[in-house]
């Protein structure tokens, strides 16, 4: 339960007084107020949805560029380690080969 005392209650019914008494406005809005008022709210959306982007996609963009440009480097490497022991492997089948060529002609 809220209590008020003093300062705080006499605010509060000043408060309850001013919002319960509300009367209606009668008031017209022409077509330059509303074609304003809606510019007004879709540029404050515009700008909600551009500081979302900025300030979370690109991060987030940039995060995962480079994680994937860390996993082309790791596959890479990889690679290239497999390619060098294919490289090996040929070149002792080379040299086999020429040996056995060598051995045949002194025959």
């Amino acid at each position: 339960m809220i209590r008020f005392y003093g300062k705080n209650a006499l605010s509060f019914s000043i408060f309850i007084i001013c919002f319960l008494s509300v009367a209606p406005a009668y008031a017209y809005m022409g077509p330059g107020g509303a074609v304003s008022s809606v510019g007004a709210l879709l540029a404050l959306i515009g700008a909600v949805v551009v500081a979302v982007v900025g300030f979370l996609w690109f991060p987030l963009k940039r995060m995962l560029a480079k994680k994937k440009q860390a996993d082309l480097q790791q596959l890479n490497s990889s690679d290239l380690e497999s390619t060098d022991e294919n490289k090996i492997d040929s070149d002792d089948k080379l040299k086999n080969a020429s040996s056995i060529l060598k051995d045949e002609n002194k025959a």
